[in-house]
């Protein structure tokens, strides 16, 4: 998503199927933009990626009663 908001803003409008109202339309989403960033770098981090693996891999190991409390601890 990221890449396509970062697509839109790099458009020219006298490049051919100009909307009235389409930049006005990318504009308006700078809090969004942020937010899809933010996912983004994160998706392709090695790092982030590694990290997400190694949690769930813990989870598995983890007995159903561990588990139970583990996520009753995360709902309150």
């Amino acid at each position: 998503m990221y890449e396509k908001i970062k697509f839109l803003e790099s458009y020219k409008p006298g490049q051919g199927g100009n909307r009235p109202g389409h930049t006005a339309d990318v504009e308006s989403g700078d809090a969004n933009i942020e937010r899809y960033k933010t996912a983004y770098e994160d998706s392709i981090n090695p790092f982030t990626v590694f990290n997400q693996k190694q949690r769930a891999l813990r989870r598995e190991k983890m007995d159903p009663a561990e588990r139970m409390l583990l996520e009753v601890g995360f709902r309150v």
